[in-house]
């Protein structure tokens, strides 16, 4: 992608048509949109990274390869489960120290609307503002 910020055309839309409803919501509520649960709880442990264990090996050089990445506006770490992602983006965290958030999803999640509250709830987070 050439380094180059991109989201398609129906992504887009979704996206920002999920941020008004958000807002429209905030100005009639005068609260934050990522705190609009309606009928379900934002379940905080989705927001914590992984625990990394005394015994772990770690793997310097694929933290490494992450962090020469960190420059591109998304990495995206991708292989079947139980091969180590998360394992590895917390090993990548705990050695850089900037800011970070984090957003456990199972595959029943797969709904946009929750998705982006989960984002917004983990990047109110990553800058202290809490949940």
């Amino acid at each position: 992608m050439r380094d180059e910020v991109y989201l398609s055309v129906s992504i887009t839309g979704i996206v920002v048509s999920e941020y008004v409803k958000g807002l429209s919501k905030a100005t009639e509520s005068e609260e934050d949109p990522a705190q609009e649960m309606d009928d379900w709880t934002l379940l905080r442990t989705k927001l914590h990274r992984t625990q990394l264990t005394r015994d772990l090996i770690p793997r310097t050089n694929l933290v490494n390869k992450i962090d020469d990445l960190r420059r591109r506006p998304f990495t995206l770490i991708s292989a079947a489960a139980g091969y180590g992602k998360s394992t590895l983006a917390s090993l990548w965290l705990k050695a850089w120290n900037g800011p970070s958030g984090w957003v456990s999803l199972d595959e029943d999640e797969n709904d946009l609307r929750i998705f982006m509250i989960y984002l917004l709830a983990a990047i109110r987070s990553s800058q202290g503002a809490g949940f």
